[in-house]
């Protein structure tokens, strides 16, 4: 090759990749670059979690109201009951009772989102009722000191599972949006 044909191809190459083409191709990056370590930046210090929380909230308001599985029943203890049964821990002859009353309405699982570490004198109608049904699961979670706490022992030996109840909300605003599946290597009751 000549010198000239040479130098023709050089001067191509320098104007294809020379200071402006160089420039129109790294001027975008470099801004994607630092909006993308800018958002990442954001979220790793959770500043887009109230956005998050927004979004999702829209995303299922959109949605609409959906109708409840009729197999799935939720009974709730909430101040009305405490006030008409009594203060925490409740008696257990109204499990007993509640399970009775489920096993002759034809239901299959009943899940206590309700812990009963402690011993007390109902434990065995709450036992006998809970043989009876054949389909309970119940709480347990993990102490502070990182101990699993179950169900008394009687309770426990009559149930068919036993799951983890999960009470913080991980969200600033109070509403739970996600849950566990597994807590400590156990299924989650969310």
């Amino acid at each position: 090759m000549t010198a000239s044909v040479q130098k023709v191809r050089s001067n191509r190459v320098s104007n294809v990749y020379g200071n402006q083409g160089f420039r129109k191709i790294l001027a975008p990056s470099l801004s994607g670059f630092f909006i993308s370590g800018f958002i990442a930046i954001l979220s790793y210090v959770s500043l887009l979690n109230p956005l998050d929380n927004i979004a999702n909230d829209l995303l299922i308001q959109s949605r609409g109201a959906r109708d409840w599985n009729d197999e799935l029943i939720i009974i709730g203890v909430d101040n009305r009951t405490l006030k008409r049964i009594g203060q925490l821990p409740l008696p257990r002859y109204h499990f007993a009772e509640l399970l009775k009353f489920l096993k002759e309405s034809g239901n299959r699982v009943v899940a206590f989102n309700y812990l009963m570490s402690e011993q007390t004198e109902d434990d065995s109608a709450l036992a006998d009722s809970m043989a009876a049904h054949s389909g309970v699961v119940l709480a347990e979670t993990v102490a502070e000191e990182g101990q699993i706490l179950q169900a008394h022992p009687l309770l426990y030996s009559y149930a068919i599972a036993s799951g983890h109840i999960d009470d913080s909300s991980d969200d600033f605003d109070g509403v739970t949006r996600r849950h566990k599946l597994y807590i400590n290597g156990g299924r989650s009751l969310a």
